[in-house]
């Protein structure tokens, strides 16, 4: 007979997650974001703008996040849960800083995993759209600017999210991912700074990043592209001064 109840490894596992999300949103509150970062370049109308987007554009719905673990079969998930493959190795692929993207298809090597693989993708990729920088970016577009996605996001999960908001992605004039051609390179080192100009034929004095990372602010400054740090949408139109 079929339970209707939730499964306690199921609790165990949404407790893990609701902890994990609390933790990492008090490390981020706590982060010293500068508190004048003012541009230092003035903006023209053949000024570009390049978007991060986790945590610009699209932030984490931990309602999709637990949708798609009761809807994956409580076996998979305690047995990748305990799996110790699994769980060492995306810690340690976590605390490098690697792409999400990387961590999930990492379980191929362990083949008693890899059909997690397409869960671990709708999981990470549990978006939902921040709707006032939607609209900050249809702005800059009606002014003329081109706007541009530079993510650390891979190949597979910008094509996950591009499938489900298709009207939003056709805003950009162009996206740039990590992959695994090139080893996931992404910010804030300095190749990735440079193969998105590249992809683009763009001139890094004339783009302006934006970002929710500190780390990838101080990186693009340091490389020359002017850069804004972005904790809300309210702040970031008010930095470009379209209050």
């Amino acid at each position: 007979m079929k339970s209707n109840s939730i499964p306690v490894y199921n609790i165990i596992l949404l407790s893990i997650l609701i902890i994990t999300g609390t933790i990492y949103k008090v490390v981020k509150l706590n982060q010293k974001f500068p508190q004048n970062n003012t541009l230092q370049t003035q903006i023209t109308p053949d000024t570009a703008f390049a978007f991060d987007l986790h945590g610009v554009i699209f932030t984490l719905d931990p309602i999709l996040v637990i949708k798609e673990l009761l809807n994956t079969p409580i076996t998979k998930l305690f047995y990748a849960f305990m799996h110790p493959y699994a769980l060492l190795n995306a810690l340690h692929l976590m605390k490098k800083g690697e792409v999400a993207e990387e961590v999930v298809l990492s379980l191929e090597k362990e083949p008693e995993l890899k059909n997690l693989i397409c869960t671990g993708l709708r999981i990470i990729n549990s978006q939902r759209l921040i709707p006032q920088t939607i609209d900050i970016i249809k702005e800059l577009k009606l002014r003329g600017h081109k706007v541009y996605i530079f993510s650390n996001i891979g190949e597979q999960s910008i094509a996950m999210l591009a499938k489900r908001y298709p009207d939003i992605f056709a805003f950009f004039d162009g996206i740039s991912s990590t992959s695994k051609n090139d080893n996931y390179i992404r910010k804030p080192d300095t190749r990735a700074f440079e193969k998105f100009l590249n992809e683009f034929n763009l001139e890094k004095s004339k783009v302006i990043f934006v970002d929710d990372k500190i780390e990838n602010i101080k990186a693009s400054i340091s490389f020359g592209m002017p850069a804004l740090i972005f904790t809300a949408p309210y702040n970031f139109k008010k930095q470009l001064n379209l209050t």
